[in-house]
């Protein structure tokens, strides 16, 4: 159990971060050949981002792991992936406001999300015994 929730956590947060780093390196890339923005990217403005990427980067890793609550409460993989799907689409909906853009509303879903994965984890015994 715990090599799937290390499986799920690091999946999650080092695939933001590298599609992040290739983003923001192509742009940066581009900028520096053609020139679109007119000024150059400082430090201070990397390191913020860089900030602002880890925090998001270990939300969405806490919030990942909600949607196994759902898949054990059932006993059901298809439920897993159902309530991930709906997880998602409600999280980012396609509007101009984002669920995420309120600050505490992730940091609260990525507690719960490291809750549930340690409760879980400490009730793995329970469940495979039944």
């Amino acid at each position: 159990m715990v090599a799937k929730l290390l499986i799920v956590l690091i999946f999650t947060l080092s695939s933001i971060i590298l599609t992040n780093v290739i983003v923001v390196s192509l742009f940066y890339g581009i900028n520096w050949a053609v020139g679109i923005v007119p000024n150059n990217l400082t430090g201070l403005e990397l390191m913020q981002h860089s900030m602002k990427l880890a925090s998001q980067a270990i939300s969405a890793a806490g919030i990942s792991l909600i949607p196994l609550y759902f898949g054990m409460l059932k006993k059901s993989v298809a439920i897993t992936i159902v309530s991930s799907i709906i997880m998602v689409s409600f999280m980012s909906p396609p509007t101009d406001f984002s669920v995420l853009s309120v600050i505490i509303i992730p940091l609260v879903l990525s507690v719960v999300g490291f809750t549930i994965g340690l409760f879980c984890f400490k009730n793995i015994e329970k469940v495979d015994l039944v």
